[in-house]
């Protein structure tokens, strides 16, 4: 037998009609003054909007949720009076109320679990989901700065990587540590080991560029990297975002960015040191130039730099 979730909640009213949402446990019809709608499912759950018009303005209009038939609101032992429907007089005054439902709970587990996971579970407030993907992009401007210096002292074969590494492995650990705090840590981690592989990719392309070629390439470039934000949602639609599996997924393809770096190791331009010429990005007040902005000198001109 069906039942309520939530609700009758009155979402919309004026002179004329009037939509109330239920939430139910299964399938089933919903009957409210007469009218029936049929409930629709998102994810699992089950939903129904039931439009009520033909009511007289001005006047309360009690009234009854039927599932299938069956009294299903009010409850039976409620002590509270009925639910009312009153639709505003056209020209009447009307009396405004606002109000906010809203539930507190540490943002940990059980309480950041889905519902489907733990009955306690709560999900995680939208605004701290935000903050949580923040960290990539606020990594990559963080660790701008010492990047060359770090590049310098490693290589760029070795930079790469140490960067595809630490990329996946941050990947392969969320699923072990799902904790809020080392969710923040690892989405950071992510986005720094992540940079490494930008810097080293778009300043060898436009080292190797010609000004005839730049902008095709660049573009190839981008356009490869778009698709590559564009399968992402792709595999988490056929997968799921559940268990191992997509993030098993997400880290054989950073691990697979590592094969043809491979084949390239002896085309791999030196182009990172700790001066401030050459082929290197130059370091000016700490910042980071542009790649656009790196200077290609001759190698007499190289050696006298150094």
């Amino acid at each position: 037998m069906p039942s309520l979730v939530l609700g009758p909640i009155l979402r919309y009213a004026d002179e004329r009609a009037a939509t109330i949402w239920v939430q139910t446990d299964v399938a089933c019809e919903v009957e409210i003054l007469g009218v029936r709608e049929r409930t629709w499912c998102v994810s699992g759950l089950h939903f129904a909007l039931v439009a009520v018009d033909g009511l007289e303005a001005g006047r309360d209009h009690p009234y009854e949720v039927r599932l299938d038939g069956a009294v299903a609101w009010p409850e039976p032992a409620s002590p509270f009076p009925p639910s009312t429907l009153r639709l505003p007089a056209a020209g009447a005054p009307r009396d405004i109320v606002f109000g906010s439902c809203r539930i507190t709970r540490p943002h940990e587990p059980p309480f950041v679990l889905r519902a489907d996971q733990d009955e306690a579970g709560q999900g995680i407030d939208a605004a701290v989901i935000g903050l949580n993907a923040a960290m990539f992009p606020l990594a990559v401007l963080v660790i701008g700065p010492v990047l060359p210096r770090l590049l310098a002292r490693l290589g760029s074969l070795r930079s790469l990587y140490l960067g595809l590494s630490v990329t996946a492995l941050s990947v392969l650990l969320l699923p072990v540590l799902p904790g809020l705090a080392a969710w923040f840590c690892l989405r950071f981690l992510g986005g720094a080991a992540a940079s490494i592989q930008w810097v080293i990719s778009e300043t060898w392309l436009n080292i190797i560029a010609t000004d005839r070629d730049r902008g095709r390439i660049m573009g190839l470039y981008a356009s490869v990297l778009a698709a590559g934000f564009a399968i992402g949602p792709l595999i988490i639609g056929a997968v799921g975002v559940a268990g191992w599996l997509p993030f098993l997924l997400v880290a054989l393809a950073i691990a697979l960015a590592a094969v043809p770096i491979a084949f390239a190791g002896d085309l791999v331009p030196s182009f990172f040191n700790l001066n401030k010429h050459g082929y290197a990005l130059e370091i000016t007040d700490g910042l980071l130039i542009h790649p656009g902005d790196i200077k290609k000198y001759p190698p007499e001109q190289k050696k006298e730099k150094s």
